[in-house]
């Protein structure tokens, strides 16, 4: 670790150790502490080597040395020096303190971001949305996405996962293909297994029987909204619950040059998992949002 730019001096230690050197000597002695603490560790003992530093003439360096010498050690073919080898451990540990305390800020910092970044992956889908039509409305060839099936076969593959006969899953991606891999709003279909669950749910819903009583006069809604509400409520809760388990990776795990390209590929990995589960939060927002208005017209004309 490359020891603090400030280093700390403590005069009267100073004083008190050094009374009987002479200005020259004290000078050389400076020197050989400044570069010590630069250093962050003990001198090479190499007589050239600390004779530069101590900005003496070679002839002059044996006699200084001597003078010099009661400070230091000589381990291992290197000058320590016990002092500033215990200041250096301080500062260390004054160093690692801080960069603690800077990757929880970090982290802090990144969280409030990942709370943030679903907004604008919503909005990239409105974006999306809109490119779409200008596609179409531009006469540009409209694809589905590589991710999508390209055969019945591929496509069924799905119903187990979804939780849906097989023979829905054929009908749903038949529709689907003829829009171009897309959804009913014009929105390429990124996650075909996340959109196969949600179009059955809808199935679902619209197939349920009433439960109670012939409707009363006047009212024009299903008496069994509220089994839908509930259904989509919880849809939704389990789309957002994994979004909030893809987190971003934490640039603070990755090391230096060689983990930043992996950095930025496993960033890159959880972001397009994410664009499918928005496209799917947001459909079921909508869904559930048009439930409610239904029920509470519903509720009004009662």
């Amino acid at each position: 670790m490359k020891a603090d730019h400030w280093m700390p001096f403590y005069i009267g230690d100073y004083l008190r150790d050094t009374m009987g050197l002479s200005r020259a000597d004290h000078g050389s002695y400076m020197l050989l502490i400044m570069a010590y603490w630069t250093n962050g560790g003990p001198l090479p003992d190499d007589a050239d080597h600390l004779a530069e530093i101590a900005k003496v003439q070679q002839c002059e360096w044996q006699c200084v040395s001597k003078r010099l010498a009661k400070f230091f050690q000589v381990e291992a073919g290197f000058w320590r020096h016990k002092r500033v080898d215990t200041e250096l451990a301080v500062a260390k540990e004054r160093h690692e303190r801080r960069s603690k305390a800077g990757k929880i800020g970090v982290e802090a910092k990144r969280q409030r971001r990942v709370s943030n970044a679903e907004p604008l992956l919503e909005q990239c889908d409105t974006q999306s949305q809109s490119q779409s039509h200008i596609d179409r409305e531009s006469g540009a060839p409209v694809e589905p996405l590589s991710s999508f099936p390209k055969t019945e076969a591929e496509a069924k593959h799905a119903a187990a996962w979804a939780g849906c006969p097989e023979e829905f899953a054929c009908s749903t991606w038949s529709k689907a293909m003829s829009r171009g891999g897309r959804d009913a709003k014009d929105v390429l279909i990124r996650s075909w297994q996340h959109y196969l669950r949600t179009e059955w749910s809808y199935e679902q819903n619209r197939n349920a029987k009433p439960t109670a009583s012939p409707l009363p006069a006047g009212h024009s809604g299903p008496v069994f909204l509220g089994t839908q509400v509930k259904a989509t409520e919880q849809l939704l809760s389990d789309v957002t619950s994994k979004l909030k388990r893809l987190e971003p990776p934490n640039p603070l795990n990755y090391e230096n040059g060689e983990s930043n390209k992996r950095f930025h590929e496993d960033r890159k990995k959880v972001l397009d998992a994410r664009v499918p589960l928005v496209e799917e939060k947001a459909r079921l927002a909508e869904r559930l949002t048009e439930l409610r208005r239904k029920q509470s017209e519903g509720d009004s004309n009662r």
